[in-house]
């Protein structure tokens, strides 16, 4: 039986690769939307008139993209109207298969020092071979499961 969060993750990350060359790509100093625009031979009045707002408008929205104020709402309309596309996306910085494992080895090595904490107390105390192989265990288990409180630790 194949597990649904894990066919979802692998389709998803497949997606997701597809952006990886983006990622290194540096936004102009003067932003996206003036840069394109200038490069379009745009002046703002032309771009104003294309949105149907104020010149002072678009000042306000292409200083808004170099600040992070302007909202997403407001990119899809300028890029609209400067004939682009706007694309959304958030690129995980590793993988989302590396990022679950990040999280439930640090899950894992919590519960499993509890319960070392028990078994030291009672002398059942295992090597760190057996130690490891456990935690590499209950690591394998958490990913297969992805337990609801996953992300609380």
């Amino acid at each position: 039986m194949i597990n649904n969060n894990l066919l979802k993750r692998k389709q998803l990350q497949n997606t997701l690769d597809q952006f990886h060359p983006i990622i290194d790509l540096q936004k102009p100093q003067k932003g996206w939307i003036r840069a394109i625009r200038e490069v379009l031979g745009m002046s703002r009045s032309q771009l104003a008139k294309r949105m149907r707002v104020s010149r002072q408008r678009i000042f306000y929205i292409e200083e808004g993209e170099l600040s992070g104020r302007i909202t997403l709402n407001q990119l899809d309309k300028v890029a609209d109207s400067l004939d682009c596309i706007f694309a959304y996306c958030l690129i995980p910085r590793k993988s989302l298969e590396e990022t679950i494992r990040k999280q439930a080895k640090l899950l894992a090595e919590r519960l499993f020092k509890e319960v070392s904490h028990t078994m030291n107390l009672e002398n059942q105390s295992i090597n760190k071979n057996e130690n490891d192989e456990l935690i590499s265990e209950v690591i394998n288990n958490i990913i297969n499961n992805t337990p609801n409180d996953l992300w609380d630790y």
